[in-house]
């Protein structure tokens, strides 16, 4: 392969032998990381997803009753504030 390169290119490409071996050798090491370090860490990612996804359905439901009670608060505020309704109408004809 190192002679291949050169003689089919004239000269213009080349292979190193030695640069490629090293790169391989480093593609091809195992991982100083044992398989029980990755199990604990996906198990751990796994619960901070869950965790995450847990907060961000109890924001949906807070904020979404905050905007209910303002809603009603915004009803019961125009109902008070119409003439002729209810317990205001009542006391002013007296």
């Amino acid at each position: 392969v190192q002679l291949f390169w050169p003689a089919v290119s004239f000269g213009m490409l080349r292979y190193e032998m030695d640069r490629t071996q090293s790169i391989m050798r480093i593609a091809t090491t195992a991982s100083p990381v044992s398989g029980m370090d990755v199990r604990d860490k996906m198990l751990q990612l796994s619960i901070a997803k869950e965790r995450s996804k847990l907060v961000d359905a109890v924001k949906k439901v807070v904020k979404h009753w905050r905007w209910m009670v303002r809603e009603n608060m915004y009803r019961r505020a125009q109902r008070r504030s119409v003439p002729g309704q209810g317990s205001a109408s009542a006391s002013t004809t007296t």
